[in-house]
């Protein structure tokens, strides 16, 4: 899932609140990296994963809008 797909999506679930959609790539002093899709929402928070989609879940399980065991496969 793309960046602006993810911002698209949640166009049409925030309604009118703020959110923010970000990509990080960390690199720590032990040489280990990370890569982190962040969304923030107004009201329901900050959230990140590894994958834009495994984010998303998040958000949507946090609004209620599907089951927290879906998560762990990281579908709808």
């Amino acid at each position: 899932m793309k960046i602006t797909e993810v911002y698209e999506e949640l166009k049409n679930i925030i309604n009118d609140d703020f959110f923010s959609v970000s990509y990080e790539m960390l690199r720590f002093s032990d040489s280990r990296e990370e890569i982190d899709c962040c969304i923030y929402c107004k009201g329901i928070g900050h959230h990140k994963a590894p994958t834009f989609a495994l984010a998303l879940d998040k958000v949507k399980e946090a609004m209620g809008k599907i089951k927290p065991d879906s998560l762990e496969i990281g579908g709808n």
